[in-house]
């Protein structure tokens, strides 16, 4: 009898201990890339520890998000893999740019096809800048009959880009959107977005009184309005159905944008390899199409991300000297993707 009592005590001990392992303690799971791309169309990451947790969230009232543990601060992200030798590792560059990447609002039907590929850096010791070009095939040129001058008719390839930069506030923990910049055909629009003080009520307001719209929570990823058939970036659709209506930066295909279609929303894709590195570590440069479907898929036209006086025409093989394109290289130096000095 005193065995078979030991042999239950033992047999059950060792099912509690089973049992136990199979649910790890509330708010110690760590937050996975797979765990952002399942939540993606919901939010940001999940979940966000607060109560009953080994590194409880500071501030939850605070703007942006929280991150768990010493690998998504300033001081982690400079740990760890670096291809592109900007000081910012791998891991946190796919992190943050897949975690803040914009919800786009497209017009209903609108021919948005792409293969976007995106660039990450540090834009001082505790903001990150990342950069994403949705690398459009076509622009299929302005709906509005006013707009019939240079760059109103449509073209093949289209580099518009989304340019976010996230902050890490060291009081609150939170890493949230500071400033961004939009592209609008060839200019762009400045958005500051946020002060220093990253509570919710002082996330400001960008170029002429608009800011973003958070679909998760304010400071986290912003949406954008994408202009019917040409891919112009506003931060709300009033902001986009009046032209942008921004000074000093006024012109014919400004003038004739619009989001007044019914619409259609998607997070920006961002693959792990789609990373473009710096302009001193060029990781991606100059690549054919990875899509079979592609209509000039079979001529094995190259496209180029770094490369100097080469504008980017959507991986078909016509090449235009006159089209209003941009070189996606000119931006990103323009913006200081430079990587290592």
């Amino acid at each position: 009898m005193k065995f078979y009592l030991r042999l239950v005590l033992v047999l059950g001990c060792l099912a509690t201990f089973a049992g136990c392992g199979d649910a790890p303690p509330t708010g110690t799971a760590e937050v996975s890339d797979s765990d952002i791309s399942l939540g993606m169309k919901g939010g940001g990451p999940t979940p966000m520890c607060v109560e009953g947790c080994l590194d409880p969230d500071p501030a939850p009232n605070a703007a942006g998000y929280y991150f768990p543990g010493t690998n998504r601060t300033p001081e982690g992200c400079t740990v760890g893999q670096d291809s592109d030798g900007d000081g910012l590792s791998n891991e946190c560059e796919y992190f943050f740019a897949l975690t803040f990447a914009p919800l786009m609002s497209f017009g209903l039907g609108d021919d948005v096809s792409r293969e976007p590929h995106w660039a990450a850096m540090w834009s001082g010791s505790d903001s990150i800048a990342i950069m994403y070009m949705p690398a459009y095939y076509q622009d299929h040129g302005s709906p509005s009959i006013f707009c019939a001058g240079f760059g109103c008719d449509p073209h093949n390839g289209d580099p518009e880009y989304i340019l976010l930069v996230i902050h890490h506030d060291q009081d609150t923990r939170h890493w949230s959107v500071k400033r961004a910049y939009l592209s609008a055909h060839d200019w762009h629009v400045p958005m500051v977005t946020a002060p220093s003080d990253s509570t919710p009520s002082s996330i400001g307001l960008g170029q002429n009184g608009v800011g973003f719209g958070y679909p998760d929570r304010v400071g986290g990823y912003p949406k954008t309005h994408v202009s019917d058939s040409k891919h112009a970036n506003y931060p709300t659709k009033s902001y986009c159905d009046s032209h942008g209506a921004r000074a000093p930066y006024t012109g014919i295909i400004t003038s004739s944008d619009q989001c007044s279609n019914p619409r259609a929303e998607s997070r920006i894709e961002v693959g792990f390899t789609k990373n473009v590195g710096s302009d001193s570590n060029r990781l991606i440069d100059c690549v054919t199409s990875s899509n079979p479907f592609h209509p000039a898929y079979s001529a094995q036209q190259t496209e180029c991300f770094w490369a100097a006086n080469r504008k980017f025409f959507g991986w078909f093989v016509f090449e235009d000297p006159d089209s209003p394109v941009s070189v996606y290289g000119d931006i990103l130096r323009d913006h200081q993707f430079w990587g290592a000095l």
